[in-house]
């Protein structure tokens, strides 16, 4: 399984050094007539040394909707091109527009193409004034559909599949993959039941994927890691194959969390992200790895379920709260919210000096901003931060109902109904009373 892995993963990265080479070629503007399942079409192509080449986005572009559809990507920093088949392709506006001749433009391409996450070395491809250009012949072998020609009319022919052709998952089912063993078996097993049940469940699918190091899948940065990772194994659920990744380089100790498709982008946001990551990293220093996954697993759970919202956090190590606990005082928290259209947080935290901030006013409010914490216009919200090292804690409000929340309540109003609790430790209870004081507050000016 590992070593599959691996393999697979380092067949994704093998991009940045694979050129496709010719030699000066001949290069004329194609005089052949083209029908995509009996239909004419046009659309530039060009023959280079006797074969016709094909712009790739009027082949995706006129292949949508069939069961040979596929989806074109590119990544600038790697000048690579992804294909990923069975995906409805998004135009960009320029398919099937035939311009002036670009003949003596004519260039090998440099860039590498990853077809379904698996980089491929033999297609044949030229650059014309910066778009690429395939061999017709070898996208049908690569991508699925047949390529023919009639020599009375001078047609190149391109036939569909008559079914959407099956794409080979060896690891279908699989949603933790340890390429390095750092969890045990019994681990490994109630992470990926885990898992699988909240993707089955919500139908976006939640990864994990740990490596042992960026350079062993030839790798610049984690975000490549992450995003090989996603193409390479496959992974995501549905046609737009949604999900979300944690991609993990353990000697790097680096990490990256991407999202794809359309549900998994609006709930995973990039202040989401920040606050998922945050109730992992303490588990993680200490090398806690089942701990981390177990809470990345469950916050990702807690945000497909409220719709993308969170309302307590719980970024200690070792936790204040029970995963029993945390759920109890989130569902509350939640109702609160939609009742008076006001957020309630509770975030606790090992430090605020582990983020830079020294005094809890500010750092109360990096939180609120960098969280992108409130809801409505005004991102009305109440958000009591507690910062373990110093026993210190902040109650902000932010917000018109918020605001009102405060004037009823004074300076000490919300303090009060949990710092009895909380100097005895006893977390849940102490939270409880909070929310509790928040809710009458909130009923008081909502009259």
């Amino acid at each position: 399984m590992k070593k599959a892995l691996c393999l697979i993963l380092c067949c994704c990265f093998l991009i940045a050094c694979l050129p496709f080479y010719a030699s000066a070629a001949s290069v004329i503007l194609s005089p052949q007539n083209l029908t995509v399942n009996g239909q004419p079409v046009s659309c530039e192509k060009y023959n280079i040394d006797g074969s016709n080449y094909f712009k790739l986005r009027d082949i995706a572009f006129l292949l949508n909707g069939t069961p040979n559809q596929f989806e074109v990507g590119y990544n600038a920093e790697t000048k690579t091109v992804t294909v990923t088949s069975g995906l409805p392709y998004t135009p960009n506006g320029e398919e099937l527009v035939i311009g002036m001749d670009r003949s003596s433009t004519a260039v090998p391409s440099s860039q590498s193409i990853v077809i379904n996450g698996v980089v491929n070395t033999s297609l044949s491809a030229y650059n014309l004034a910066g778009n690429n250009f395939f061999k017709l012949r070898d996208l049908g072998d690569a991508l699925g559909f047949s390529v023919d020609y009639d020599g009375e009319t001078n047609t190149a022919i391109i036939q569909t599949a008559t079914q959407s052709p099956a794409v080979d998952n060896p690891f279908e089912g699989t949603f933790v993959f340890d390429a390095v063993g750092i969890l045990g078996e019994e681990d490994f097993t109630l992470l990926n039941d885990f898992a699988k049940e909240v993707s089955s469940q919500y139908s976006c699918g939640v990864y994990i994927a740990v490596f042992d190091n960026k350079a062993e899948l030839e790798a610049e940065n984690i975000e490549m890691v992450a995003e090989g990772a996603f193409l390479g194994l496959n992974l995501g659920i549905g046609s737009d194959k949604c999900g979300i990744l944690l991609a993990l380089s353990i000697t790097d100790r680096e990490y990256d969390i991407c999202a794809h498709g359309e549900l998994a982008n609006r709930i995973f946001t990039d202040s989401a992200k920040n606050a998922i990551a945050d109730t992992f990293m303490d588990s993680f220093k200490n090398d806690a790895w089942a701990n981390g996954f177990f809470y990345y697993i469950t916050v990702c759970k807690e945000l497909l379920q409220n719709d993308g919202a969170v309302h307590v956090f719980d970024v200690t190590e070792p936790k204040l709260l029970s995963v029993d606990e945390w759920a109890m005082l989130d569902a509350s928290a939640a109702v609160l919210c939609n009742n008076y259209k006001c957020d309630v947080v509770i975030a606790t935290f090992n430090d605020m000096r582990d983020y830079g901030y020294s005094d809890i006013e500010s750092f109360s409010e990096a939180v609120y901003r960098e969280w992108d914490l409130g809801v409505g216009d005004d991102r009305c919200c109440i958000v009591l931060v507690l910062s373990m090292a110093e026993r210190d804690y902040d109650i902000l409000y932010h917000g018109a109902v918020a605001q009102q929340v405060y004037q009823l309540a004074g300076n000490n109003g919300l303090a009060e109904s949990f710092l009895s609790f909380l100097a005895k430790d006893e977390w849940f209870e102490g939270f409880g009373s909070f929310l509790s004081k928040c809710g009458d507050l909130l009923i008081e000016v909502s009259k």
